[in-house]
């Protein structure tokens, strides 16, 4: 079995990707059919892997990268680039300011005094008609939904999607990774984090730590021994996997005549 996504797979065609000794990932032949990729579910806490979609396809034609034949062929999408990335780094600013403010008189107090930062949020683009509705529209609206404090109902180490945020391991790692707040000084629990792949930045104020009581242990407890017999079967499954015993001992194979 292989890890690997179906957009990876499809670029790994023979002429455009030639195979390694180190890598035995599938290489396809043009309008060969390819193996079947699985998607699916993982489970966080049980480590378990529910399939929920399979598929296969086939790449009829391949073309080597190179530049545009016409700077009209990629002109938008240079452009919306362009603009995601100066909106990215604008954003940082703006979460930085935040924080620096947060730190001096609370996260609820910099957001309900960032006048300025609500006034771009609330900006009407240049090309948009003159006469306004009297409510916020629904994009100026969730803009600054967004930008209210907000108090998750369950933040674990091994949370992974943050709701507002999408996918956001790196948050957890950040905030986990101040430890006790209680030790820190209310300045020391402002943190601001950027998460590149959401194009999105938080800024958090950590106020308390809950740790993990025996009872609570207990409860959960079955799904951790559930987890764990499934990391002991893909450990199991991976060091005994015959290619990885052949790259783990530098096995070679014999050319030579006889045996």
């Amino acid at each position: 079995d292989s890890r690997i996504t179906s957009s990876e797979l499809a670029f790994r065609v023979k002429g455009l990707l030639e195979p390694t000794a180190e890598d035995r990932r599938p290489v396809l032949n043009i309008n060969e059919p390819s193996p079947v990729v699985v998607s699916g579910r993982l489970d966080q806490r049980t480590r378990t892997f529910t399939p929920e979609q399979s598929l296969f396809f086939r790449v009829v034609a391949v073309k080597p990268s190179g530049p545009p034949e016409s700077l009209d062929a990629v002109r938008d999408k240079v452009v919306a680039d362009w603009k995601l990335k100066k909106a990215f780094a604008l954003a940082g600013e703006q979460a930085n300011a935040l924080a620096a403010k947060a730190r001096e008189v609370g996260l609820r107090e910099a957001v309900a005094s960032a006048t300025e930062l609500k006034q771009m949020l609330t900006k009407t683009p240049a090309e948009a008609p003159t006469t306004q509705p009297a409510e916020p529209d629904p994009i100026t609206k969730n803009n600054l939904d967004i930008l209210e404090p907000t108090t998750p109902t369950r933040f674990t180490r091994s949370s992974q999607q943050v709701r507002g945020v999408g996918y956001a391991p790196v948050l957890a790692e950040a905030v986990f990774g101040l430890g006790d707040p209680t030790a820190l000084s209310a300045a020391e629990r402002i943190l601001c984090t950027a998460l590149p792949r959401s194009q999105a930045w938080v800024v958090t104020e950590v106020t308390s730590l809950d740790p993990l009581y025996a009872g609570e242990f207990e409860k959960q407890r079955p799904n951790l021994d559930m987890g764990r017999m499934q990391d002991l079967r893909i450990v199991q499954g991976l060091w005994f996997n015959s290619e990885n015993i052949r790259l783990r001992t530098g096995w070679q194979q014999y050319e030579g005549p006889g045996r």
